[in-house]
């Protein structure tokens, strides 16, 4: 099956101490065409996001590569740069290998559930045993729907899962946040190998 021509991928990379690294790839639905200026707000708006979730010993590396799946093969490729931004918590950062999970759902089944992982969390933000704060857990969700709602004014692209098993792109509904830090899997992906 070919990769549905509504679908715009988003990977931004970050940079932590002592050489650890972390890629998100977040999917869009397009409802419309998307232009630099598109990309260069979805961008400066997941940065927004992002910093506020994570320590300040991590970075943004101000790199991001947008894939357009507009019927092309291959899909376009643009580039947002903006400055490096750190993260705004204090304090030690956890071990790269903690991240926070956020979940973002589209149906019930396994292939419209997605996960986005944030690394860089501070000590302040987790408890001895692995539990994230209250405080912190409803920052994960307001920020995430308060950056899906700003880009799918501002850009018409709205926050989706894409399952690679059926190549569907579906619209996220609902969005949640563990109360445990998790692992971080690492996974291969053609928009993550820039």
């Amino acid at each position: 099956m070919p990769t549905p021509t509504t679908l715009l991928q988003m990977a931004a990379t970050y940079s932590g101490p002592g050489g650890a690294s972390a890629v998100n790839v977040i999917n869009f639905q397009q409802t419309q065409a998307i232009n630099q200026a598109d990309v260069d707000f979805i961008a400066a708006a997941w940065a927004g996001f992002w910093e506020t979730l994570t320590n300040e010993d991590w970075t943004t590396t101000g790199i991001y590569r947008f894939l357009d799946y507009d019927g092309g093969d291959p899909p376009e490729e643009l580039f947002s740069a903006d400055a490096s931004t750190n993260g705004q918590g204090t304090g030690n950062p956890l071990p790269a290998n903690c991240a926070y999970c956020i979940g973002t759902s589209a149906q019930a089944s396994r292939r419209g559930r997605g996960r986005i992982y944030i690394a860089g969390l501070g000590e302040a933000d987790v408890d001895d045993a692995g539990s994230v704060n209250g405080t912190f857990q409803a920052l994960a969700i307001s920020g995430l729907s308060g950056f899906a709602t700003d880009v799918a004014t501002t850009t018409g692209a709205i926050l989706a899962v894409y399952s690679r098993v059926d190549e569907a792109v579906r619209i996220v509904t609902s969005i949640s946040a563990r109360a445990r830090i998790d692992t971080q899997r690492r996974r291969l992906s053609r928009l993550a190998d820039a």
